[in-house]
């Protein structure tokens, strides 16, 4: 019997591996299909390098700690880490002064992404569309979904919280916490032709809007806001 159990479990984890890998499938041939009615030719590398960003960069960062981590910031919780194969993707796809959310080079840009994920935690992002613009500019519209958790409210919107020690939060805290909510996305990619990398990459989603059509007034909204280490349209406060 327990050989058959752990027969069953070996099994369920298979599926589970050839889902996630289908998804992944799935997920390639929708940008492809996007990039098809947009006019982006398929065989570019800039789509390619787009694919794979949405691919690997899904969830965020998921990376274990290092033991040297040279790209380490004391404004990062320790548990926050870009994997190696996201660094390896970003040193091989971007150009080393690609233009991110604060500054520029690919461990600014990476410890961006440390931020954001330290302050939007449990967050899915899925595209829904793929547009060209001018100056070999790609901008990729997404549905951002999150939970709204303990670790969010206390690193992007510490003023809400009344007494950390002792897990006490505000009454604007409290209805924020265990909230879902699926944000309106965009990530805008420039192309260098001549690199054949990415040469700026802007992320932006629409955090208002659900915060607003739940808590209700304006007056709130800049009390929630006001303060955050995240603005309104999830970009990094400065």
């Amino acid at each position: 019997m327990q050989r058959y159990r752990k027969k069953l479990q070996d099994h369920a984890i298979a599926l589970e591996r050839d889902v996630g890998e289908l998804r992944e499938e799935i997920q390639k041939l929708q940008l492809q299909c996007q990039a098809l009615s947009s006019g982006v030719p398929t065989g570019t590398t800039a789509l390619a390098v787009v694919a794979e960003y949405f691919r690997l960069f899904r969830y965020g960062l998921k990376g274990s700690a290092p033991t040297n981590d040279p790209g380490s910031s004391t404004h990062v919780a320790p548990d926050t880490f870009v994997s190696s194969v996201q660094r390896d993707f970003l040193h091989a796809a971007v150009s080393p002064d690609v233009v991110g959310e604060t500054g520029f080079g690919v461990e600014r840009l990476i410890e961006d992404y440390r931020r954001l994920a330290l302050y939007l935690p449990d967050s899915d992002t899925q595209l829904v569309r793929l547009d060209t613009g001018p100056g070999d500019s790609l901008t990729a519209t997404a549905a951002v979904a999150i939970v709204v958790t303990a670790k969010m409210l206390h690193f992007a919107f510490p003023h809400l919280v009344r007494d950390g020690d002792r897990g006490q939060w505000s009454q604007l805290a409290a209805t924020l916490l265990g909230q879902r909510f699926v944000l309106r996305g965009s990530i805008q990619f420039k192309w260098d032709s001549g690199t054949s990398r990415v040469k700026l990459v802007q992320t932006r989603a629409d955090l208002l809007t659900p915060i607003l059509r739940l808590l209700g007034d304006l007056e709130t909204i800049s009390r929630v806001f006001d303060n955050a280490l995240i603005t309104p349209e999830c970009k990094l406060a400065h």
